[in-house]
């Protein structure tokens, strides 16, 4: 349950918060005057569903809200785990939404159904980027429709994300346990704010559905026939999902018929007065066929069997693929028309109205304005002429019907070159990696990272260990999160933590006699965006000397089901009364020291419980490492048994167990070497200016450095208004810095060279550059590795 102070803390963020968008709510003033907030979400994804819990956290925010004067709608986003009297409940997800939209017209019948968080992509990882990929354009397309004909609403949650700068790690946000980068299909625009593959799909699904609000809106809310379920889009697949859905919504202000699924020749409706009319959805694996929308004054749509776009005074504008036959009635009068090639729409006129046909590559290639439509074109300038990639006839149609066609300009198509590399710097961290650094000063062990001044990013820790004898010591650093550089006298030693190249939390070290240093590179990468509610401290942790644990093989066991909920913490993805599978995965043992005994599981495959000797005493989260201590005040000075216990799901228990089984280890705690330890940390920050030192070209890239490198490159100036892009080829892990900005970090190979896939090139903003001087562009690369071969591209 929150308690005092986190409600207390979130209380005062919402007061702040409610200061700044109170004044600029809908429901302040009147028509030109109203404010353009509409409504407020609170929170996002709390998939807890726990009643009492719900009411005294959820409720209690919204309390705050309208307390301190918000009165628009307030929207959740927890998938129905958790609701709260007076918030609108709305979906999280990009799976199955036609069926889900429907069921939260039944749930939810006197609330709109809302998707406020349609994702287009899937979690993709450094390291991994081919399990998840994101939707193919047409698949997000089709989800998105999905919604559109079961009467909801949407928000694209990926449509303009842009970059994180920073410690937050390119594109997306931090993700200790996940390293989170998307491929840039997922979102629509890019980072520089271009349109990018998804772009055109979401547009002409977007434009529609705003254009023709009145046909949504009057939509019958309980007329919902059963229909052929819509495939789910598969991450990583190109095209639309392939199986064929017809679904008729009908309303007070027309109707649609849309059309699911790949079919390149055209299909036959019959429709709801028993006429027919044959559809194609082409490429894009989805259109929709208006029946009865009232235009203006007494014009009224009869029928259009090729997809809708927009209305712009009396011009009507739909589209189809290139050849596809097409029939459209206005009040009782009907034309047939061919959906042309090339691109000069086809225009004509019926009714007094102005029907313009595009094909999909047309309507992909115009600009829609308030008082024209403009084919041909994909901005305007500031003088609201044409633009177009390349010399081209556009047409241009008024709101009055009218349309004429004239050339566009040309868009300046960006320069050739990328700036040149003049000269390249090298400063070394030799004396942070041995500890003899100046910077560095004592503190009372190895704190957590926070307290040292990094809530995210890097920190130097030093510990002065002395051992007994020579030998090589089985260590481990238990409280290892998220990533450590370990050196032993200044020498590469070991890479502990998560992620491709690390080694987890154990190691082996040749100790020698006597005193030794012992340093550590720590990089805290933030906060988590799993879904667990733990949040690991981060940091290092003691050094301590381990020894297996002789429990022998666990087995598979029966035993009552236990209440994770007991631990008295919010686990999501749960619900009051869920309990743990009966079977269990046991070991049993006798323990007669006051040792410490530590339980690891590097990703645990599902939600459970830690039991000692039938008692609950922590949680495992799937996807998080595990690493569960138990101290002689939990264990029993004799015989002991550790069980794990996991949460039944749709996947069979037995695959589970086995999989936890091959992970889990138990190790003893020989002796922590680092307690008597003299610990001191360095803060990580760029060279000072003595510390740099000329290097050629050549020079550089036959640089085999043991040890972290900063690397400074002058560049010269950078191209107007074009965007610039870094592509650290040849380097490893780190960060870059332009001009002295943080931009972000980079992951791309290993120690060893091996490649991490994920993201390939990071952007370098405009605004951040110099357009009549050189630029200083700055490498930190955590394994020493040369920008010799790292581009800098225009594009």
């Amino acid at each position: 349950m929150p308690g005092p102070a986190f409600m207390a803390a979130c209380s005062a963020w919402l007061t702040a918060l409610a200061k700044v968008i109170a004044p600029l709510q809908a429901t302040r003033g009147r028509g030109g005057s109203a404010g353009p907030v509409i409504a407020v979400q609170l929170e996002h994804r709390w998939r807890c569903a726990d009643e009492a819990m719900a009411q005294a956290y959820i409720g209690g925010l919204g309390r705050f809200l309208r307390e301190r004067g918000i009165d628009v709608p307030v929207l959740n986003t927890n998938n129905l785990f958790a609701t709260s009297e007076g918030q609108l409940e709305t979906w999280s997800g990009a799976s199955d939404l036609h069926a889900i939209t429907r069921q939260l017209g039944a749930v939810l019948d006197r609330q709109p159904r809302i998707v406020a968080d349609l994702a287009g992509d899937h979690v993709t990882t450094w390291g991994a980027a081919g399990a998840h990929g994101p939707l193919a354009p047409e698949a997000l397309g089709h989800a998105i429709a999905g919604v559109l004909a079961a009467g909801g609403q949407f928000n694209i949650a990926c449509f303009a994300r842009g970059m994180r700068f920073g410690f937050s790690g390119g594109r997306t946000g931090e993700a200790p346990d996940q390293f989170v980068t998307p491929a840039p299909a997922a979102d629509a625009l890019d980072e520089t704010g271009a349109r990018a593959e998804t772009f055109p799909v979401v547009r002409r699904l977007c434009t529609f559905a705003s254009s023709f609000a009145r046909i949504f809106l009057g939509l019958a809310p309980d007329r919902e026939p059963a229909v052929v379920a819509l495939a789910d889009p598969v991450p990583g697949a190109t095209g639309p999902p392939a199986p064929m859905s017809v679904i008729h919504k009908h309303g007070a202000q027309g109707s649609l018929t849309f059309v699911f699924g790949k079919c390149k020749a055209p299909v036959l409706l019959t429709l709801p007065d028993g006429s027919q009319a044959q559809v194609t959805t082409g490429a894009s694996g989805v259109t929709w066929c208006a029946q009865d929308v009232h235009l203006f004054a007494r014009t009224q749509l009869d029928l259009c069997t090729l997809s809708l776009f927009a209305q712009l005074g009396s011009a009507l504008i739909c589209y189809g693929p290139a050849k596809a036959s097409g029939v459209i009635s206005i009040n009782g009068a009907a034309i047939d028309v061919t959906v042309p090639t090339g691109k000069k729409p086809h225009v004509e006129v019926l009714e007094g109205v102005t029907i313009v046909v595009c094909n999909e590559a047309q309507i992909d290639e115009s600009v829609l304005l308030e008082d024209r439509f403009i084919v041909g074109a994909i901005e305007v300038d500031g003088d609201g002429a044409p633009m177009a990639a390349k010399a081209s006839a556009c047409t241009i149609i008024q709101a009055d019907g009218s349309h004429h066609a004239i050339k566009a300009k040309v868009r300046p198509a960006g320069a050739s070159r990328a700036p040149t590399i003049k000269s390249i710097e090298r400063a070394s961290t030799e004396a942070f990696a041995d500890g003899s650094a100046d910077r560095f000063v004592r503190i009372d062990g190895p704190a957590p990272l926070a307290s040292l001044g990094a809530p995210s990013g890097y920190a130097w820790l030093r510990a002065e260990i002395s051992a007994k004898s020579a030998r090589r010591a089985r260590l481990a650093c238990f409280g290892v999160a998220d990533r450590a550089h370990l050196f032993v006298d200044g020498k590469p030693a070991a890479l502990l933590g998560v992620g491709p190249g690390a080694e987890g939390c154990f190691t082996t070290l040749q100790l020698r006699k006597g005193k030794q240093t012992i340093t550590a590179l720590v990089d805290n990468l933030g906060r988590s965006t799993h879904e667990g509610i733990a949040r690991r401290t981060k940091g290092l942790g003691h050094i301590e000397e381990i020894k297996p644990l002789k429990a022998g093989a666990p087995k598979v066991q029966a035993q009552a089901p236990v209440d994770l909920h007991a631990l008295g913490r919010p686990i999501l993805g749960t619900h009051r009364g869920d309990v743990t599978d009966p079977h269990r995965l046991a070991w049993s043992f006798s323990h007669r020291r006051k040792s410490p005994i530590v339980l690891t599981i590097d990703r645990p495959p599902a939600l459970g419980g830690v039991l000692v000797n039938d008692e609950l005493v922590a949680l495992i989260e799937p996807g998080l490492p595990a690493r569960v201590r138990l101290t002689h005040d939990i264990l029993k000075q004799g015989n002991n048994t550790i069980e794990i216990a996991l949460l039944p799901g749709a996947d069979d228990i037995e695959p589970l167990l086995a999989d936890v089984k091959a992970q889990a280890m138990l190790h003893e705690v020989a002796a922590t070497v680092s307690t008597d330890s003299a610990w001191a940390s360095a803060s990580w920050d760029l060279p000072r200016a003595r510390a740099w030192q000329a290097v050629t070209k050549t020079q550089a890239n036959a640089t085999k450095s043991s040890v972290p490198t900063w690397w400074r490159l002058i560049f010269g100036a950078a191209p107007a208004d074009h965007s610039l892009w870094f592509e650290p080829q040849g380097l490893t892990k780190g960060q870059v810095f332009v001009n002295g900005r943080n931009v972000c970090r980079y992951f791309v190979a290993t120690a060893t060279g091996k490649h991490v896939a994920g993201q390939g090139r990071y952007w370098l903003p405009g605004p951040w550059l110099n357009e009549d001087e050189d630029n200083e562009l700055v490498i930190f690369d955590e394994h020493g590795a040369a920008p010799g071969k790292a581009k800098l591209r225009v594009g």
